[in-house]
């Protein structure tokens, strides 16, 4: 009977290091996940212009690139 015990308890002290360990894994993917996002969020949150307007679009040079011309005096 104190083998099956043992056994019983050596099984549960087991699973309870792999959970541990699977909590420690998702933490660490989870930190990791986190900084990448936020090193993406940081690399196009940059505007490279300040927009001032009004502005009127003169031509279309592309899809998404426009001539603009100044609709008020500086």
């Amino acid at each position: 009977m104190e083998d099956v015990a043992a056994a019983v308890e050596k099984q549960r002290q087991h699973i309870a290091d792999i959970r541990d360990s699977l909590t420690n894994m998702h933490r660490e993917l989870s930190a990791e996940a986190a900084k990448k996002r936020q090193q993406a969020r940081d690399r196009r949150a940059s505007k490279p212009v300040q927009w001032k307007g009004p502005k009127r679009i003169v031509k279309a040079l592309s899809d998404y690139v426009f001539e603009v011309q100044d609709l008020m005096a500086p």
